[in-house]
Protein backbone atom coordinates (compact mmCIF):
# COMPACT_ATOMS: atom_id res chain seq x y z
CA UNK A 1 0.00 0.00 0.00
CA UNK A 2 1.25 3.36 -1.23
CA UNK A 3 2.16 5.91 1.62
CA UNK A 4 0.87 8.46 -0.79
CA UNK A 5 -2.47 9.37 -0.55
CA UNK A 6 -4.28 10.94 -3.83
CA UNK A 7 -3.79 7.89 -6.09
CA UNK A 8 -5.79 9.37 -8.89
CA UNK A 9 -4.25 12.81 -9.40
CA UNK A 10 -1.85 13.02 -12.29
CA UNK A 11 1.36 13.08 -10.06
CA UNK A 12 1.05 9.42 -10.40
CA UNK A 13 2.29 7.45 -13.11
CA UNK A 14 -0.34 6.06 -15.00
CA UNK A 15 -1.77 2.55 -13.18
CA UNK A 16 0.41 2.88 -10.30
CA UNK A 17 0.28 5.01 -7.30
CA UNK A 18 3.89 5.67 -7.53
CA UNK A 19 4.66 9.60 -8.35
CA UNK A 20 6.33 10.74 -11.46
CA UNK A 21 10.12 11.04 -11.21
CA UNK A 22 13.10 11.63 -13.09
CA UNK A 23 14.03 8.25 -12.93
CA UNK A 24 11.46 7.01 -14.24
CA UNK A 25 11.05 4.52 -11.32
CA UNK A 26 7.49 2.41 -11.23
CA UNK A 27 8.22 -0.13 -8.54
CA UNK A 28 7.29 1.39 -4.86
CA UNK A 29 10.05 -0.66 -3.39
CA UNK A 30 12.49 1.09 -5.86
CA UNK A 31 11.55 4.58 -5.10
CA UNK A 32 11.65 4.05 -1.30
CA UNK A 33 15.23 3.13 -1.91
CA UNK A 34 16.30 5.93 -3.67
CA UNK A 35 14.45 8.30 -1.57
CA UNK A 36 15.89 6.99 1.59
CA UNK A 37 19.27 7.06 0.08
CA UNK A 38 18.66 10.49 -0.89
CA UNK A 39 17.58 11.21 2.65
CA UNK A 40 20.92 9.38 4.54
CA UNK A 41 22.55 11.46 1.69
CA UNK A 42 20.95 14.97 2.62
CA UNK A 43 20.65 14.67 6.27
CA UNK A 44 24.95 14.55 6.53
CA UNK A 45 25.22 17.78 4.75
CA UNK A 46 22.28 19.56 6.52
CA UNK A 47 23.89 18.28 9.57
CA UNK A 48 27.31 19.95 8.66
CA UNK A 49 25.69 23.32 7.36
CA UNK A 50 23.71 23.80 10.85
CA UNK A 51 24.88 27.15 11.94
CA UNK A 52 23.95 28.28 15.70
CA UNK A 53 22.05 31.29 14.19
CA UNK A 54 19.89 28.83 11.53
CA UNK A 55 16.66 29.71 11.75
CA UNK A 56 14.01 26.51 11.22
CA UNK A 57 11.21 28.81 9.15
CA UNK A 58 9.33 28.15 5.63
CA UNK A 59 12.11 29.17 3.47
CA UNK A 60 14.68 26.63 5.28
CA UNK A 61 12.53 23.63 4.92
CA UNK A 62 11.34 24.90 1.43
CA UNK A 63 15.14 24.76 0.99
CA UNK A 64 16.09 21.46 2.24
CA UNK A 65 12.78 19.86 0.17
CA UNK A 66 14.14 20.98 -2.78
CA UNK A 67 17.34 20.84 -2.46
CA UNK A 68 16.54 16.83 -1.29
CA UNK A 69 14.12 16.01 -3.58
CA UNK A 70 14.75 17.99 -7.03
CA UNK A 71 17.21 15.05 -7.97
CA UNK A 72 14.18 12.73 -8.24
CA UNK A 73 10.72 14.66 -8.36
CA UNK A 74 10.03 16.97 -11.07
CA UNK A 75 9.21 20.87 -11.29
CA UNK A 76 6.41 20.88 -8.76
CA UNK A 77 5.56 18.80 -5.64
CA UNK A 78 3.12 19.49 -3.41
CA UNK A 79 3.34 18.62 0.57
CA UNK A 80 -0.21 18.67 1.97
CA UNK A 81 -0.75 18.89 6.19
CA UNK A 82 -4.42 19.13 7.32
CA UNK A 83 -5.14 22.86 7.53
CA UNK A 84 -2.39 24.05 4.82
CA UNK A 85 -1.06 22.89 1.16
CA UNK A 86 2.48 23.57 -0.32
CA UNK A 87 3.60 23.78 -3.39
CA UNK A 88 7.26 24.03 -4.38
CA UNK A 89 8.68 24.93 -7.53
CA UNK A 90 12.39 23.29 -8.39
CA UNK A 91 12.67 25.76 -11.31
Amino acid sequence: MSRYKFRDSDIYQPGTDVPVNRLGITDPVVLQEVEAALLTQAYGVFAAELMPDTRFDALYFQALHRRTWASLYLSLIHISEPTRRYAISYA
